[in-house]
């Protein structure tokens, strides 16, 4: 889905449902428990034909945990709609609504015991005021007493007149509306646990948000017979109402009938874009599993000693070869086939290192990292370093990342002759750029526990890795990950690009770049994602949600570390820190040395989706169409965009927690909230306005926009240079 689109449904869907809903209460304010249930009963149709393929698709999480949501969502929906009856203003029930924020902090200490930075708890605190303003304002307002169609079950109704048979429901006072608070809250309560609860669960799990709505809407139906006898009583008000003309239709329909129609026809946009705002906007491609049976074959043979590589090294053609040695000028060899798919490495690459590569000694202590050239390797590094040492940051603290990890491929990747020349000219005429550099490689005789990274495919690394060794693997969708390679490329001197991004996407496209193909690598980790020794993660993870990937890569490595210390590892890691810390951006010594000056640093960005600001259209359809023919079959996932319309706030915020979730949520009531007043003129006083901004102030303060537009505090520099001196 486009996101103009998602963002439009977004809009249209939160003003026609609140109008539609408000149309409907106006009549008959009991009416919410019959508006409910025919929601259910429409998503529930929807989700069983197209999410859960008419039963033939199996849930992907427990039963017992979905009852457990069902019997939460399903008490905070009726206690919500149960409120409605006792004189309860629809501006008081929406904007009580975002007191959900508050309740859901509360909940993450109280459940999860989880720590917030200072700017939530005060974000928390004016949305509280804000919503007790309101409270207030809302009290003194004169409430209409209900119409007297809805009387109870018992009246007799025509077009003009109302009989019943049971005492006219009085004029709703004080007490009736703070009893309507008292259920507000308690829904407010309910609502917060459930998401505290989806969290755990989706973090258990995995997010699988359509089956998810599909159960939380089914399950629930039977519970629906409790409220029978008040289904059908509305059901006959809203069959009573004055009848219209339907559109399209040759007959007279009830217009509430039609109302509700519109209303259960806007919910589900509404429900849906907010779960693909949660989610992220995938493009979702089919995808063709690579045959690797006959590597498998080889692996089972060489299981005991050294392993014969499985593949030989084939050079290019000419015409090919000489095409990359004038885009590349520092390979002026061109590049060589090294696997059953055409996997490409220096020209000058030897059968000997691949097959030392093949065979590198492992230790069950070992943590290796094996992911394609700019999938965001050098965060992961960082993180998984810290993570797996008990959060050293002073050990962190190391000029070049070869101090702590080995890159077992670097001798495969760059051109040998063009190594002698730029190293002989070095230490001719800077030797001291030399002095203290570790080399790129590493050192394969430190002591295990090692950190190893590859960007070899998993099918030419050690057979025995992924049952000897805890293996990460990061990918990145395939356009972001082409941009960040071309500028990659173009800063560093042993790669030495010098045409533009259109033509390097032509021989990223065609696997004519050293370390390409990598959508055939990425395949070969996402068909091994089981295996109990391998953590995939996808950079768009770690930047939607940061702290909730920490925490998954802690307990990978079997480690336990407090939401205090996983938020300043955050910080640590966010792109502004990460950009001005020399530890790992490159930008002193030899590294310098190697960059083009003018072409930008180590580290970029970090931006999901900065492909659309330089592909051209016609790149990113081509791009686009390349994919489609690579990818056939599964249901892997490549993210392109955060667009999140309103939710735009979990790219501030960094985090996807059910905390973040329920800021969403709150920032769309007011947008009902304001088409409700605009729409039917509703009484809203000085109060309502001082506390509606209150909440819109907390809500921006919880995002901490200064934080993105202060400068993250640099690492010392001077003791970098002190330490280099």
């Amino acid at each position: 889905m486009h996101p103009a689109v998602a963002m439009f449904l977004v809009m249209f869907g939160c003003w026609a449902n609140v109008v539609t809903l408000e149309m409907m209460t106006t009549v008959h304010p009991g009416c919410g428990n019959l508006v409910t249930c025919s929601q259910f009963i429409v998503i529930a149709i929807h989700g069983f034909v197209f999410t859960m393929k008419c039963g033939t698709v199996a849930s992907k999480i427990p039963y017992k945990a979905y009852f457990m949501m069902v019997g939460l969502y399903f008490a905070a929906s009726v206690i919500n709609n149960h409120a409605l009856k006792y004189g309860i203003p629809m501006p008081l029930h929406m904007i009580f609504k975002a007191g959900s924020l508050v309740a859901n902090l509360i909940m993450g200490m109280i459940v999860l015991g989880r720590y917030y930075p200072r700017h939530k708890t005060v974000s928390v605190v004016a949305i509280t005021i804000g919503i007790i303003l309101c409270t207030y304002a809302s009290k003194s307002a004169p409430v209409p007493p209900p119409a007297a169609a809805d009387s109870a079950p018992g009246t007799s109704t025509t077009a003009d007149t109302t009989t019943s048979t049971t005492p006219s429901t009085p004029e709703h006072g004080a007490a009736d509306m703070w009893y309507g608070v008292l259920l507000l809250v308690t829904a407010l309560l309910l609502s917060a646990r459930l998401g505290i609860f989806q969290e755990v669960l989706y973090r258990d799990y995995g997010r699988h948000s359509q089956q998810a709505l599909f159960f939380t809407h089914v399950l629930p139906l039977p519970m629906f017979a409790m409220l029978s006898s008040d289904l059908l009583h509305h059901a006959a008000l809203f069959s009573a109402s004055e009848p219209v003309v339907a559109p399209l239709l040759p007959i007279a329909v009830p217009r509430l009938w039609l109302i509700l129609l519109a209303n259960v026809c806007t919910q589900y946009p509404l429900l849906y874009c907010t779960l693909v705002s949660v989610e992220g906007f995938y493009v979702k491609y089919e995808v063709i599993p690579v045959k690797i049976a006959e590597v498998d074959a080889l692996r089972a043979d060489n299981m005991a000693g050294q392993h014969e590589y499985p593949f030989k090294l084939r050079k290019l053609d000419e015409a090919t070869n000489q095409r990359i040695a004038t885009a590349f000028r520092s390979y002026p060899n061109g590049f060589q086939s090294a696997n059953h798919f055409g996997f490409k490495l220096s020209g000058t690459a030897t059968e000997e290192q691949l097959k030392a590569a093949y065979n590198y000694p492992l230790d069950p202590r070992d943590i290796w990292l094996v992911s394609p050239p700019k999938n965001g390797n050098t965060w992961a590094q960082e993180m998984i370093w810290l993570l797996a040492n008990d959060l050293d940051y002073k050990g962190a603290a190391q000029p070049l990342m070869p101090n702590r990890w080995n890159f077992l491929d670097f001798p495969l990747i760059n051109d040998a002759d063009w190594e002698k020349g730029f190293f002989g000219n070095l230490m001719a005429t800077k030797p001291e750029a030399l002095e203290g550099a570790a080399p790129m490689s590493g050192d394969p005789n430190r002591p295990s526990p090692k950190f190893v990274k590859s960007h070899l495919p998993l099918s030419m690394n050690n057979p025995d890795l992924l049952d000897t060794c805890k293996t990460f693997y990061v990918a990145r969708n395939p356009k972001d990950a082409c941009l960040s390679f071309f500028k990659h490329c173009r800063l560093w001197k042993n790669h030495d690009f010098v045409e533009d991004l259109e033509s390097f996407a032509e021989l990223y496209m065609a696997g004519n770049i050293f370390e390409t193909p990598v959508v055939p690598c990425i395949v070969e980790a996402w068909n091994l994602r089981h295996h109990p020794n391998i953590c995939m993660i996808f950079y768009e993870e770690l930047q939607r949600d940061l702290p909730g990937q920490l925490r998954r890569i802690a307990q990978f490595l079997g480690k336990s570390y407090s939401d205090a210390e996983l938020e300043k590892l955050a910080q640590h890691l966010h792109i502004d820190s990460f950009r001005k810390n020399p530890y790992v951006n490159m930008t002193e010594g030899l590294a310098k040395e190697m960059c083009n000056q003018g072409e930008g640093s180590f580290i970029r960005k970090g931006v999901v989706g900065d492909w659309n600001n330089h592909f051209s259209p016609e790149l990113s359809a081509k791009f686009d169409a390349w994919l489609e023919k690579q990818l056939l079959g599964t249901d892997l996932k490549f993210v392109t965009k955060l667009y999140i319309c309103i939710s735009s706030v979990f790219h501030l915020t960094e985090s996807c927690t059910s905390l973040t979730v329920t800021l969403v949520i709150t920032l769309r009531k007011f947008i009902s909230l304001i088409f409700s007043i605009w729409y039917f003129s509703n009484p809203f006083h000085r109060e309502h306005w001082i506390g509606s901004l209150l909440v819109f102030a907390g809500t921006l303060v919880f995002t901490d926009p200064f934080k993105l537009l202060t400068p993250a505090p640099a690492p010392a520099a001077q003791k970098v240079k002190a330490k280099a001196q």
